[in-house]
């Protein structure tokens, strides 16, 4: 048990030594011999209800990542506990709007799922329905212009998570008292490496950042990092 402890602490800095890619091969639902083509629908017919989607999953690993933080202090980097709270209550109540949301969706679809996944909304002529599909679009355009504002004005889900605290372990001989993190390892730890990778798949995908993007976010980061240190030299 010993041991096995020990090599769940080492993984995450093994990992980030040295990872190990891997491939897949993905079908599309609709591709399925069994599946109910009446309700399959692409969801490049509604940009923006995909792009909900994006947003909550990234979120929620966002959560998982500030409750680690809350949970093990001492094993991340300048965040105090108060600004980690009100960021993770934020969070929180974006998925939370996001999955109401998206159940709506699915229900005026007709599609009877709990999980959060969209499927696009039938065609249905009638006035209710009608109605309610354009509420939901208007609310759906709400929520979009909330998220891109609190993503730095970004469509790109993956740049909310240079608001999370850094990782002790993403630098060598760093700890959480004295450790001097530059923009550029934020971006890279963060965004740089899932960039790189859709890069190679997918080099139209918003996620897929170019290397002066990617300088641009760092520069962003220190510029903001200096600033903080000015007002607390000040106060």
């Amino acid at each position: 048990q010993e041991g096995f402890l020990n090599k769940l602490n080492e993984l995450p800095s093994e990992a980030q030594a040295g990872p190990q890619f891997h491939s897949m091969n993905l079908t599309a639902y609709s591709d399925l011999p069994h599946w109910p083509h009446a309700i399959a629908m692409n969801t490049a017919d509604d940009p923006e209800d995909a792009l909900l989607v994006n947003f909550y999953y990234t979120l929620t690993s966002v959560q998982h990542t500030l409750q680690d933080a809350l949970d093990n202090p001492d094993q991340y980097v300048g965040e105090d506990e108060e600004q980690l709270k009100t960021l993770q209550d934020q969070v929180i109540q974006y998925r939370r709007d996001i999955f109401g949301t998206l159940q709506d969706i699915q229900r005026l679809a007709g599609i009877p799922t709990e999980v959060p996944v969209f499927f696009g909304l039938i065609s249905r002529t009638d006035p209710d329905a009608v109605h309610q599909k354009e509420q939901l679009e208007a609310m759906v355009q709400e929520q979009k212009k909330r998220l891109i504002s609190f993503n730095g004005g970004s469509e790109n889900p993956n740049l909310i998570k240079l608001k999370l605290p850094f990782p002790c372990v993403a630098v060598e001989n760093c700890t959480q008292v004295n450790c001097d993190i530059t923009g550029k390892d934020i971006v890279e730890y963060y965004v740089g490496r899932q960039s790189r990778r859709t890069c190679q798949t997918d080099s139209a995908s918003m996620e897929c950042l170019n290397n002066m993007q990617l300088d641009s976010l760092a520069e962003s980061l220190d510029s903001i990092s200096a600033k903080q240190d000015e007002c607390n030299s000040e106060t």
